[in-house]
């Protein structure tokens, strides 16, 4: 599976419009979109105009096909006076920096099997991204899939974890969480089993930066 990460800045106070967008424009036109398997909305929480949309597809090739055919560019253009500074008709694509990031990612849903399940009933998210130096690949993804086993067994509360591996930036993982809600996401942050993969982590030099995200919108197709 792939996965393509929109990280985005919003102005401030514009994130209720471009979650009423992503309902009724741009889910609708991925699930019509061949290829696509789902999509989630996220904001930042304290921090709402921070956004991370993710689109998960079959292939990258249908995303590239999605970006060709115009569909991307059109919908990003449908938000662009939700943008700092930005009018109504420009474009966001023109002059890409810190208000919009797009990364591609091999994916893997590790908890449930069914990507359905995965993505219903969700209400909060926390991203878990770690980075390392070439050659740690093997390493970080056996620490990753032991964080994820650990969780499954002991996180009550959690839906699902997608496990992402970064192909714009290799030394990238990323692990999202998504859960039924911010009480239960905070009880497992707070756990011991939690803290002490943290520990790990710190004793092996590696750093991870957590964020909590609200759920604006989320959904298979």
């Amino acid at each position: 599976m792939y996965a393509r990460l929109l990280d985005l800045r919003l102005a401030p106070g514009a994130t209720p419009a471009f979650a009423g967008l992503y309902r009724q424009r741009i889910s609708p036109t991925l699930t019509a979109t061949p290829g696509c398997l789902g999509a989630v909305a996220l904001a930042a929480t304290g921090h709402e105009e921070k956004i991370l949309s993710l689109t998960l597809w079959r292939a990258a090739e249908a995303a590239d096909a999605y970006d060709r055919e115009g569909r991307f560019g059109q919908l990003l253009g449908e938000t662009a006076s939700l943008f700092p500074g930005r009018d109504r008709d420009a474009d966001p694509l023109d002059d890409e920096g810190e208000e919009l990031v797009i990364e591609g990612y091999a994916a893997e849903l590790a908890l449930p099997p069914a990507l359905g399940r995965a993505l219903s009933g969700v209400t909060f998210a926390r991203t878990i991204v770690v980075e390392a130096a070439a050659g740690r690949e093997e390493e970080i993804e056996r620490r990753a899939w032991a964080a994820v086993n650990r969780a499954a067994e002991e996180a009550l509360g959690l839906v699902s974890i997608f496990l992402m591996r970064g192909l714009d930036r290799r030394e990238r993982t990323l692990v999202l969480g998504l859960w039924e809600s911010e009480e239960a996401a905070g009880r497992w942050e707070r756990s011991e089993p939690h803290l002490a993969l943290l520990r790990d982590l710190e004793s092996a030099g590696l750093a991870a930066e957590i964020t909590p995200y609200r759920v604006l919108c989320a959904g298979a197709f």
